[in-house]
């Protein structure tokens, strides 16, 4: 029969194990772990200062590796918060108050167990980037090209300000503004964004607005008094030295 032993404080293999009996705290690679953080409570600490030093959590089965965080009840809350990995399915869930409420996929992130793959969210982003004047032939130097994006998933909301400095010539052809910073998805013309402008000369009866028109490039928009959708060519709408041209929109990828 073999007789329990009382460890109290120890060091096993020098610092690779210690047992802090004061504290009830154990470290591994870690002399002091009830120390290691500012609350200083610490039960398990796992490595210390900096370098590639982890816990590794093995399967508990062939399909998942598990923490959980219990409440010291019993019945269904007494593992409260938990992060379960799904090997067969690659997928991390989270969970709180005993309920999933997250779950990453290599489709993206979802909420409160949805698995569907068109509801995960993929990215989010913000940036700035560079709004031009893409005109067939257009020769215009810039005084100021400023945009600013976020992207939520496939939806790209953004702003920019065109400052044109001199244009020595506006090209033919639709009137064409680019540079946005992410790709249109196809089938997506029924976008609208709205446009201001200063020093442009337009048709003035009509109401214009911007259009995405495929790849990183829109063209603008007009309406006059409801009798239909006509797109602005370069005679429609004229750029000068010193025009300013400011869009907000939302397009999707």
């Amino acid at each position: 029969m073999t007789q329990a032993r009382d460890l109290a404080d120890g060091k096993f293999d020098t610092d690779t194990l210690v047992v802090d009996a004061a504290n009830n705290a154990v470290g591994i690679g870690n002399t002091t772990p009830n120390s290691f953080t500012q609350n200083s409570s610490e039960r398990l600490v796992v490595g210390s200062g900096s370098g590639s030093q982890g816990l590794t959590v093995y399967a508990g089965n062939a399909s998942y590796s598990s923490v959980s965080f219990a409440d010291g009840t019993s019945g269904a809350q007494q593992y409260a918060g938990f992060l379960n990995y799904n090997h067969n399915g690659d997928l991390l869930q989270v969970g709180i108050g005993g309920s999933e409420r997250a779950r990453f996929t290599t489709n993206g992130l979802t909420f409160n167990g949805d698995t569907a793959t068109a509801n995960a969210l993929s990215d989010y982003e913000e940036g700035t980037f560079n709004p031009t004047i893409a005109t067939s032939g257009a020769n215009v130097a810039y005084s100021g090209q400023n945009g600013i994006y976020t992207k939520v998933g496939r939806a790209v909301h953004f702003n920019f300000q065109i400052n044109v400095g001199t244009v020595t010539s506006q090209g033919s052809g639709d009137f064409i503004l680019g540079g946005l910073p992410f790709t249109q998805g196809t089938n997506d013309n029924f976008g609208r964004f709205t446009v201001q402008t200063n020093a442009v000369n337009f048709n003035s009866s009509y109401t214009f607005f911007a259009y995405p028109s495929g790849g990183v490039a829109f063209r603008i928009l007009g309406m006059a008094d409801n009798t239909g959708w006509h797109v602005f060519s370069t005679s429609d709408f004229n750029i000068s030295n010193g025009s300013i041209i400011v869009v907000t929109g939302t397009y999707f990828t």
